[in-house]
């Protein structure tokens, strides 16, 4: 027995040293298994937040021009004439003529049949042979109205200027202007034609602009 311990002894020890050196790779060996699991894992999960990120990026101009959008309509809302505040509205575009340094009348019509409106835009379409003005109209809902003015030319750039960048929407369709010449008849009767005043009587004439805008008022829907 002492023979066969002392002829397999190197192979028993060299056994023992290879069992324990296989049982300390396996557990090495799947410690780093493990590890090696867990960066795989960290990686990709690094990876997907690195997509969500460059997604969400790439998605930044599109939400800011759909926040854009969403202003744009919310001011659109706010702007559009509703009921009730067509008292406000008149005295917007008084305060609007007396800024401009004009004398304003108003004459206001009442809301346009949808269909009238559809055979505007048909008509306005059919006589350009183009997109007219009426087919841009964004609201079904909306009434004429016609502003006489009088004043001068500067006076009437400054009401239109004004009126464009007022709070409400007024859309102008057209603008018919005529120029006249008031006399102090007074004066001119009291004035010898040969008189040295006869320069003072010309500075007295006044030149008037009359001016006709008709303007879509624009409301809300009911």
């Amino acid at each position: 027995m002492k023979n066969i311990w002392l002829k397999n002894k190197l192979l028993i020890i060299i056994t023992i040293y290879a069992l324990i050196f296989g049982v300390a790779v396996y557990f090495v060996v799947f410690f780093l298994i493990d590890k090696i699991k867990y960066i795989s894992e960290q990686v990709q999960k690094n990876l997907i937040d690195q997509q969500i990120e460059e997604a969400r990026l790439s998605n930044l101009p599109q939400m800011e021009k759909d926040w854009q959008d969403y202003e744009t309509q919310k001011n659109s809302i706010e702007v559009i004439l509703s009921s009730g505040s067509e008292i406000s509205f008149i005295e917007s575009i008084d305060s609007i003529a007396q800024k401009s340094g004009n004398i304003i009348d108003l004459k206001i019509g009442d809301q346009v049949d949808p269909k009238e409106i559809a055979k505007i835009k048909n008509d306005a379409k059919k006589n350009k042979g183009q997109k007219g003005l009426m087919e841009e109209i964004a609201y079904d809902n909306y009434f004429p109205m016609q502003i006489s003015l009088r004043g001068n030319y500067q006076s009437l750039i400054d009401f239109i200027h004004l009126l464009e960048n007022s709070h409400f929407y007024v859309n102008i369709i057209s603008i018919d202007s005529k120029k006249i010449i008031l006399e102090d008849n007074s004066a001119k009767n009291k004035t010898n034609v040969f008189s040295p005043d006869k320069a003072q009587e010309e500075e007295k004439k006044q030149e008037i602009i009359l001016s006709a805008i008709n303007a879509l008022v624009y409301t809300q829907r009911q």
